[in-house]
């Protein structure tokens, strides 16, 4: 810890976020998996490092707790500190500034989740009372408002479904590619 004085503090507040203070009294082998990953999440964390590793920190984590603790990863993020975080979990990917792809040692893509997704590709399908159309654009917004520009349609749209790749599909593809090559 930084600064000594404020250990009790800052252990309080671990234990609140971790929502690990009603078991501060029990020996770490008589927890679940679950609750051992938080201890080491809090083990990790109590010491407010500038650069924090984490491999797979949400897994095995309820969805409540897993969205806890990504809001304070990106508190730590937004004070400064480095988080690298490795998992196979590819929403938590979406809550990254920036994400690296490795397949076999080697990167595969490096970008923010964003410009990873305007990659992708999107299937729009849009209707008028008189026709309908079909169109496969990039996934980027820019690029859908563009098709439907194309058209005309600034008219009145009955329908419009956009079936556009997720970070997922577009990391599936790359790595297909990648192996490929």
């Amino acid at each position: 810890l930084h600064n000594i004085e404020n250990a009790p503090e800052q252990v309080e507040k671990l234990l609140t976020a971790l929502e690990l203070g009603e078991r501060l009294h029990s020996a770490a082998y008589t927890l679940s998996g679950g609750m051992k990953k938080r201890v080491s999440l809090a083990c990790t964390m109590i010491h407010e490092p500038e650069l924090l590793i984490l491999d797979e920190p949400t897994a095995a984590l309820d969805p409540l707790l897993k969205r806890n603790l990504w809001a304070r990863f990106r508190k730590l993020a937004n004070e400064g500190k480095t988080l690298l975080v490795s998992t196979h979990l590819i929403d938590e990917a979406m809550l990254c500034d920036k994400v690296l792809l490795l397949q076999f040692g080697r990167v595969v893509a490096y970008d923010t989740p964003r410009n990873l997704i305007a990659r992708g590709k999107a299937n729009l399908h849009f209707e008028t009372k008189e026709k309908r159309w079909d169109e496969t654009v990039s996934a980027e917004g820019a690029a859908m408002a563009l098709a439907l520009q194309k058209y005309g349609l600034s008219l009145d749209i009955n329908r419009l479904d956009i079936d556009a790749e997720n970070i997922e599909d577009l990391m599936v593809s790359l790595m297909n590619n990648k192996t490929k090559e």
